[in-house]
């Protein structure tokens, strides 16, 4: 080994934090924490081998993290280093709204026909449904029918729990493979899985303002969503939403719209310069985050921000100090109260 290179393997993503880093497999959805001292040792295995690093760097302490990279398979031994490229970090998809959020109430379930219409246009892969209005089988049968030739692969469903429980949903996922999950908020329910792990009742309401939690659980560990997010904003790249007044937007719990579905066509705010602007907020240009180690695995919320008048400033519903490396409950945090106030969280927060 001591004559030869060691390299990372491509698909093992190194990101530095303020205070540790992390290695991101790509392949296997693995995160692993190391101190940032990882990062001069691999900066200089790129054009040294084994045996010339012993000169710069402890030989013991070098001989560990070499071993570690090793045994956790992140690394490998090599005598010609270039012949093994670097995975691109480009970030690109055919279509022009990836994915859609549509609010289904009293006002807009009359033109939920011109809304998917527009969205086959627009060539949307994924749209989530938000229902807040009462809703019957035979609507959500030919809403999903209405889909089915249409580059769309999957719609999610999030509801408040009814009288006919799961039943409703599980008849549409016995007749639509394009139905991926669905999740039913109910005050009185614990968390749990019914049909497969795909509908989930879990406790709590249907509320826009539930948007935007920051939670290690959510991490996610893959190819599309590290070069996404090195590239364009995590959650609102390529993303049109609709609330339950009708108005588009970028997402349903932002205050500014760009029109109403009765009057404006989709494909027109979707080519609006200032609709695009967010899509471009990137983890490396936000407060706090371009300093996280975790920053390429995490979402992004633009609509709830620890300073409103700031559009780079950090999500206010995260609770991880990059500086400490420690989680906190983020509505505790006294120096993030006004922003609460601001957006009319008292009551969600307390429940």
């Amino acid at each position: 080994m001591k004559n030869k290179y060691i390299k990372l393997f491509a698909s093992c993503k190194l990101v530095q934090g303020y205070s540790r880093s992390t290695i991101c497999d790509l392949e296997r959805g693995a995160i692993l924490t190391l101190p940032n001292d990882i990062v001069g040792i691999l900066d200089d295995a790129k054009s040294n081998t084994v045996n010339a690093m012993e000169v710069i760097y402890d030989k013991e302490v070098l001989g560990e993290y070499l071993q570690f990279l090793i045994n956790n398979e992140l690394a490998f031994c090599t005598d010609e280093p270039d012949s093994f490229p670097e995975i691109s970090t480009e970030y690109f998809t055919p279509t022009i709204i990836h994915n859609s959020v549509i609010a289904i109430s009293e006002y807009t379930k009359g033109s939920i026909d011109q809304i998917t219409n527009d969205l086959k246009k627009l060539h949307c892969r994924f749209i989530e449904l938000r229902i807040h209005d009462t809703v019957d089988v035979d609507y959500l049968d030919k809403l999903l029918n209405a889909l089915k030739e249409s580059p769309v692969q999957n719609v999610s469903i999030y509801s408040n729990y009814s009288a006919n429980g799961t039943a409703m949903y599980e008849i549409l996922m016995s007749k639509h493979a394009i139905l991926g999950f669905v999740v039913l908020f109910d005050k009185a329910e614990s968390n749990s899985y019914k049909d497969n792990n795909r509908i989930l009742v879990a406790k709590g309401t249907l509320d826009d303002k539930n948007c935007g939690m920051i939670d290690a659980i959510n991490f996610t560990s893959n190819l599309p969503t590290h070069n996404l997010s090195v590239n364009y904003n995590s959650c609102l790249y390529q993303k049109i939403a609709i609330d339950t007044e009708g108005n588009i937007k970028n997402c349903p719990s932002m205050a500014k719209s760009y029109g109403n579905i009765r009057d404006t066509k989709l494909i027109d705010v979707v080519n609006n310069l200032d609709f695009q602007k967010v899509w471009h907020i990137k983890k490396d240009e936000i407060t706090k985050c371009k300093d996280c180690e975790f920053r390429h695995v995490c979402t992004d919320c633009r609509t709830y921000i620890e300073n409103p008048e700031d559009q780079y400033a950090a999500p206010l519903k995260c609770g991880y100090n990059p500086y400490t490396c420690e989680w906190e409950e983020w509505s505790a945090n006294p120096l993030k109260q006004q922003a609460i106030e601001y957006y009319g969280m008292e009551d969600l927060v307390k429940r």
